[in-house]
């Protein structure tokens, strides 16, 4: 075989590849794009590849400019891109992105669960030096959660 087919068949073996492994995101119906694209944001997150989970967040956020999304919608995408932002050392934005996502669930009535993020801003804080902070919003949480579940006992 000669060397010039043997590389064109290597280029054709690599764009079969990347067809099978980078497929385009569509969303299920009822599914927003901003949803799908959040939701193939935190896969990258857990995953561990931060660079494309940024980019993803990024994308998703700037979708928003013209798309409406529900305020859960936004809170979980502010709260992924903040997460990452914060894996990446990022902190003055994620910080930024952590507060906007509590201050949005915190008015809905369905995500009375805020738990998790105060204790991601938290660990965010730790990770600046910032402990005093950090243990302020550790005590927040868990006041929040003492409420929470008051609540609930006094539903039944």
């Amino acid at each position: 075989m000669r060397k010039s087919s043997k590389i064109a068949l290597q280029v054709l073996l690599l764009c079969a590849l990347s067809c099978l492994f980078c497929s385009p995101i569509t969303a299920q119906p009822g599914q927003s794009m901003v949803t799908v694209v959040t939701q193939t944001g935190m896969r990258h997150y857990n995953s561990g590849n931060y660079r494309e989970a940024l980019r993803l967040f990024l994308q998703a956020k700037d979708m928003t400019v013209q798309t409406k999304v529900t305020d859960l919608e936004m809170a979980n995408l502010l709260a992924g891109l903040a997460e990452t932002q914060r894996s990446m050392g990022q902190f003055a934005e994620s910080e930024a992105n952590f507060k906007q996502a509590l201050a949005m669930l915190d008015k809905l009535p369905q995500a009375k669960d805020l738990l998790p993020l105060y204790n991601d801003l938290a660990w965010l804080y730790m990770d600046e030096g910032r402990y005093a902070e950090a243990e302020a919003m550790w005590k927040k949480a868990e006041s929040d959660s003492q409420t929470d579940e008051n609540m609930r006992r006094m539903e039944y």
